[in-house]
């Protein structure tokens, strides 16, 4: 599998609020995100977010969940200066830089959050370690990764992803650093057909003339169609459904 050194430009976080504040997925991932956060945490929170981008989760923690205490952190300073620009409205959100692989602190978080980070960082094993001793007793980690090493693609490789999930092999990780898992889902089911097909037409691209952010300019139209199919996919996940494919898996571990 391919592996890169992990960097972005600053156009890729320059462009990034625009293109995520209606996009399908990120808002049926925030969705998601929201109804699981609600099942499994239902008081006040010391809430952490590891490379919150530009807080596009951030703001939405901040109005559904007013009793939380948040902190988002993120590794680049382009990201947290669109993150500043996005939520300047919500003063008690505090944003920091910080690198996961130095994080220091133990017992401090009732939960911490990674959307879409872990599979960016070659020290999985490290990352899930001090996510572990920065939580309280009893803490939750709450996650979404890439799924499945077939859909693997130049999306990946231009993203500087180190790796696509299987269900096994993280449930396995995440016991081996500490963590019992509470529930687990594969999310972006529906749409994992049409995923497959655009991720093999884009691999026929060569690197050079790729854009990595071309997943996310779509019509209106379009991105309308698929939100409301994957806001189905959320209704059938609330009432029981759990998805073995998917283009992401999302879950919910506790510190042992």
């Amino acid at each position: 599998m391919i592996k890169k050194k992990l960097h972005y430009n600053n156009e890729i976080h320059k462009d990034l609020p625009a293109l995520e504040q209606n996009h399908f997925w990120f808002k049926a991932r925030n969705e998601i995100i929201e109804y699981i956060l609600k099942k499994f945490f239902k008081k006040k929170a010391i809430y952490l977010e590891i490379g919150c981008g530009t807080g596009y989760v951030l703001k939405m923690l901040a109005k559904k969940f007013p009793n939380f205490k948040i902190t988002g952190s993120e590794l680049f300073d382009t990201g947290l200066k669109q993150a500043k620009k996005r939520l300047k409205k919500f003063k008690k959100i505090k944003l920091i830089k910080l690198d996961a692989c130095n994080l220091r602190v133990k017992n401090k978080y009732d939960i911490i959050g990674a959307f879409d980070v872990i599979e960016h960082i070659k020290e999985e094993d490290l990352i899930f370690n001090n996510i572990n001793t920065a939580l309280k007793k009893d803490g939750l980690f709450i996650f979404t990764v890439p799924q499945h090493e077939f859909l693997w693609s130049i999306n990946d490789e231009l993203g500087f992803h180190q790796r696509r999930y299987t269900r096994k092999y993280l449930l396995k990780k995440l016991n081996i650093n500490g963590f019992k898992i509470v529930y687990v889902n594969s999310f972006n089911s529906l749409l994992m057909p049409l995923m497959y097909l655009s991720r093999k037409f884009n691999n026929n691209y060569e690197k050079k003339n790729f854009d990595v952010l071309s997943e996310l300019k779509i019509n209106s139209l379009l991105n309308t169609i698929l939100f409301f199919i994957l806001k189905f996919e959320i209704f059938l996940i609330k009432i029981g459904l759990n998805f073995k494919f998917g283009g992401s898996l999302i879950g919910v571990a506790i510190k042992r």
